[in-house]
Parts: C-alpha cells; sequence; structure tokens
C-alpha cells in the first residue's frame, strides 16, 4: 500500500470541517441541558448560602463532591462543634506563609463555594444530614453538585459587617502566583 497524498489531504480536510463541528455541538448539548437545569432549579428548588458561622466571624464552608465526601465532612463539622468545640481553632498568616492550626485533620481535598454563592436545593433535602446543591455559573451555563452539611446551610447572605470582615480577612491572605491554581473550572470543561 502506497503513501497517496491526495487521500491524506481529503481525511485532513475531512477531520479538519468535521472536529469542530461536533465539538460546537457537544458543547451545546451540555449548555443546553445547564439551562434546563437551571430552569427547573428556579422554579422548583429553594436558594440558599453556604458558609460556616465561626465565634470570630464566617467563613467558607468545605463542599464534598460526592455522597461519601459530604458524609465525611459533616463528621468533620460535628466533631469541630461538639466535641472540640473548646478547642481554639486559628488562622495565623506571617509574612508569605499561612500556618492552619486545627484540632483535626481535613477529612477530604480543599473544596469550597463561595459564601454569596446561590445554592439551589430541593426542599425535600432540607432535612438531611447532607444536602445536595446545585451551583451554576450562568456566564458560561456549566454546573456542579455540592454536598454540603446541613450546619452550614443558611437562608438568606451573610449579613453585611460579616461579609465585610470575610473580605478583610481574604485580603491578608498571600496570594498564588502558581499557574496550577484557578486551571480548571469545576463548572466543567468548557467553563475555563
Amino acid at each position: 500500500m502506497r503513501f497517496s497524498v491526495k487521500k491524506f489531504l481529503i481525511s485532513m480536510v475531512v477531520i479538519s470541517v468535521t472536529a469542530p463541528i461536533l465539538w460546537y455541538v457537544y458543547v451545546g448539548f451540555w449548555k443546553f441541558k445547564t439551562k434546563n437545569l437551571f430552569e427547573k432549579a428556579q422554579n422548583e428548588f429553594v436558594v440558599r448560602y453556604g458558609y460556616e458561622e465561626r465565634s470570630n466571624g464566617i467563613t467558607q464552608t468545605l463542599v464534598g463532591r460526592s455522597q461519601n465526601e459530604g458524609d465525611k465532612i459533616a463528621d468533620y463539622y460535628y466533631k469541630l462543634n461538639h466535641d472540640l468545640k473548646d478547642v481554639e481553632r486559628e488562622i495565623f498568616i506571617r509574612g508569605d506563609d499561612t500556618l492552619y492550626l486545627s484540632p483535626i485533620p481535613v477529612p477530604i481535598h480543599l473544596k469550597y463555594v463561595g459564601v454569596k454563592t446561590k445554592l439551589y436545593i430541593k426542599p425535600g433535602d432540607l432535612k438531611n444530614e447532607v444536602v445536595k446543591a446545585y451551583v451554576f455559573n450562568t456566564d458560561c451555563w456549566g454546573y456542579f453538585i455540592a454536598y454540603i452539611p446541613s450546619v452550614n446551610i443558611h437562608e438568606s447572605e451573610p449579613p453585611p459587617e460579616l461579609y465585610e470582615k470575610f473580605l478583610e480577612y481574604v485580603e491578608k491572605l498571600p496570594k498564588s502566583t502558581s499557574p496550577k491554581f484557578g486551571s480548571l473550572s469545576p463548572y466543567g470543561f468548557y467553563c475555563n
């Protein structure tokens, strides 16, 4: 079998025409699916907010990407709020180093949602210890599912004074220069 330039060029043209078309169809399908889910969520779900209340303010709540991770986080918060409630938890920022002092290790890789991020939750799920919440990005029409302990689910956004205190704390954190951070969007591959 001989190499044919004509067949090679025809193959390259076919690939270069069909690949982008298939890509746009694939992305369009997921965006359409997300828009439909968002409309359903607006009509049938309740909006809540996820943040952790501490004695000195608020902070972002940990979230899991599966029910198993959500159960581990719920157990973690139970231990912190009941078994270890008298143990002090602090975060020290010295120069470019951040030191976390926690009485027990976090059971999963750290994943958060913003304190003012709208969480769409089925009304019946609010009674569960771990709540399944949908988090949408309407700029690129992506979404992800977060499993959050119900102790960190609130009906309203945090009060302005606590939110301002939280923002001051965030400004003190060292800024990452690593290209690894922020490289992947939790909302989907087409939201990067």
